[in-house]
């Protein structure tokens, strides 16, 4: 039978011995917290008030790439005749809402 290996068993003592010593002497050497004094005067920090206000900001998109329209419309009127006034937003990349006249016809 071989004997103990008594080198790490000592350099744990050692180890753990030396770590014990430097938090006792941390203890010892500690300084008591500084209390906040009552008469003390509070930090004051400047600061300044904006009043915000929403506004529209220009949205600049470009990419590659086909395009195609969400929906496609075919106008066909019911009767003929000519047009006498169109809607004003019926342009390329103008948006209609629903349920407004787009062309009107000569009674």
């Amino acid at each position: 039978m071989k004997g103990i290996a008594w080198a790490p068993i000592v350099v744990a003592i050692l180890a753990l011995s030396i770590g014990a010593g430097v938090m006792a002497l941390l203890i010892v050497t500690k300084e008591p917290l500084a209390q906040a004094s009552v008469d003390q005067e509070e930090k004051r920090i400047a600061v300044y008030v904006e009043e915000v206000a929403p506004e529209s900001v220009p949205v600049a998109l470009s990419g590659f790439g086909h395009v195609k329209a969400l929906k496609e419309v075919a106008v066909v009127p019911e009767v003929s005749g000519k047009i006498t006034s169109m809607h004003p937003n019926l342009v390329v990349g103008g948006v209609v809402a629903e349920g407004e006249v787009l062309f009107q016809i000569d009674a």
